[in-house]
């Protein structure tokens, strides 16, 4: 693995992949997965990417990876599409350029959009059913909570951190316990606890998979 400065090479290499990373290194997948073909290149979500480091970039590496903690990224000052589009312009690969928004009720929609069921929960239903309450952000939104106000509003987070309902705070409870404002709450997710509820068998623990790993693959 190699820091941003040290990552400049005389002609574009095929066996290394440019990561560019915030706060998402030390104990993610990625970094197992790309083990020394990574090159880490630091880079901060809330600025644009200057233009030095993407003609080194672009002059240095053929694919590129994103490697942003945080669940909605469309926002973001670092415009990654825009960035994902440029790079493709100049014979690079992306190859997660377009993952612009990894929330849980992200994945329910396209799940939904393709056939497929989700654990998505409706607030009709038994009443005795026990239900997930959750934060649509990954991991409670940990890391979205403790930004800067500014950095919020660069990235419009600020409605969809949940105050005071962490990652360590997720809950069950019977749909009808569950208090109506949780259903409109842009930054809950109501989720079917039990998968047998859904009409493929194991598919709970597929999803459930998908949402936890997601930060660690994108």
């Amino acid at each position: 693995m190699v820091i941003a400065g040290e990552a400049v090479n005389h002609g574009a290499s095929d066996d290394r992949v440019a990561v560019l990373e915030w706060r998402a290194w030390e104990g993610f997948l990625l970094a197992h997965v790309l083990g020394d073909a990574a090159v880490r290149i630091e880079t901060d979500p809330f600025r644009k990417f200057p233009s030095a480091h993407f003609k080194r970039v672009c002059d240095s590496f053929t694919t590129v990876c994103f490697q942003i903690n945080l669940s909605v990224r469309g926002g973001l000052p670092l415009r990654i599409r825009d960035l994902t589009k440029r790079f493709a312009e100049r014979g690079v690969y992306v190859v997660n350029g377009l993952v612009q928004d990894i929330r849980k009720s992200t994945l329910h929609a396209h799940l939904e959009a393709i056939g497929l069921p989700s654990l998505k929960a409706a607030p009709t239903g038994p009443a005795d059913e026990i239900l997930f309450v959750k934060t649509d952000l990954n991991y409670g939104g940990e890391l979205e909570r403790w930004l800067p106000p500014e950095s919020m509003a660069a990235g419009g987070l600020e409605h969809l951190v949940a105050p005071d309902f962490g990652a360590y705070h997720y809950k069950t409870v019977k749909r009808a316990e569950l208090q109506e404002g949780v259903w409109a709450d842009p930054a809950l997710v109501v989720e079917h606890h039990d998968a047998d509820v859904l009409p493929i068998a194991g598919v709970g623990l597929v999803h459930r998979r998908a949402t936890a790993e997601a930060g660690a693959s994108w």
